[in-house]
């Protein structure tokens, strides 16, 4: 059974190391072991100032599992894992084959994917029957918000009147009431100006009247519903980009996060708006670990 096989596994590998070690690692890699094994829709959050090391028990068990994954990082924990998780498997004799970013071969077992690589081979209707690893679940939501966003740069502006030369002026028009409308608006601190559905909609008729898009115009043009749009102006050159994101990207992707077996996973674990997005679907829910306590400082140190 994969759970033994991990288990020992990772006691040999601990052993090996020669530090103190976290309480739970043998809890956490028997848990995602039953998780991959059942293709499990599994919760964990790791407590908050847990030794990091914890992904190393969560690492083993989908190098070992035989199983098609999709591991979800951010750019920060897949350096990581690059220095310090995987070379240590490595050095253990566990090799298991990993590829890193788009078009992962159906042969992989192991796919290792940033939020915004994830979104696209989701798009792409690459994922198949992969089941999701993600091991900072915490972040998830803001991952996929950003990843989903749109951004219209200035330059955006004078492609789309290149492709659409006869509406030109229309798209000129629209950018101008834009314009005053953004420098209108007093200017604070973080330089971010609402733009309202309102505002928009000119240009929304406008565009929606034509045939295929350039991106990022095909995106936004396509980014219907809850989402929220604002400018980011650079009040020294008079100048801003367009920013649109959706209010709530999980609830978008629900059939992603729905439609496989899941290992959410994090310090701290995932939030509430994700596991409201899981629905009524079944799911275990486990806490691991609390931090250590620290020592009272002497009151005249």
């Amino acid at each position: 059974m994969l759970e033994a096989h991990v288990h020992e596994q990772l006691k040999r590998l601990l052993r090996q190391d020669g530090r103190p070690l976290w309480a739970h690692h043998l809890s956490l890699s028997r848990l995602v072991a039953r998780s991959l094994r059942r293709h499990d829709i599994t919760l964990i959050s790791i407590a908050p100032g847990s030794e990091p090391g914890w992904r190393l028990s969560a690492l083993l068990p989908c190098c070992l599992a035989g199983e098609a994954i999709a591991l979800v990082v951010s750019q920060q924990l897949q350096q990581r894992l690059q220095l310090v998780e995987l070379p240590r498997l490595h050095r253990a004799g566990i090799a298991t084959p990993l590829w890193e970013g788009d078009n992962c071969p159906q042969d992989i077992p192991l796919w290792l994917l940033k939020p915004p690589e994830l979104l696209r081979a989701y798009q792409a209707g690459q994922l198949h029957g992969r089941q999701l690893v993600i091991l900072n679940s915490g972040q998830l939501e803001r991952d996929l918000q950003g990843a989903m966003g749109v951004t219209l740069e200035p330059r955006d502006w004078n492609r789309l009147q290149q492709v659409y030369p006869a509406q030109a002026p229309a798209i000129a028009s629209c950018f101008d009431q834009l314009n005053r409308q953004v420098f209108a608006h007093p200017a604070n601190p973080l330089g971010r100006v609402p733009i309202s559905a309102a505002a928009e909609a000119p240009l929304r008729q406008l565009l929606g009247d034509h045939g295929p898009m350039p991106d990022p115009w095909r995106q936004w043009l396509h980014a219907r519903g809850p989402w929220v749009s604002w400018a980011e102006v650079d009040y020294r050159l008079l100048r801003w980009r367009w920013r649109r994101q959706p209010l709530d990207p999980l609830q978008l992707l629900q059939p992603l996060l729905s439609a496989r077996g899941m290992i959410l996973c994090g310090s701290p674990g995932p939030g509430k708006t994700l596991e409201d997005s899981l629905g009524n679907l079944p799911m275990v829910r486990v806490k691991l670990g609390d931090p250590p306590l620290q020592d009272p400082l002497p009151l005249y140190a």
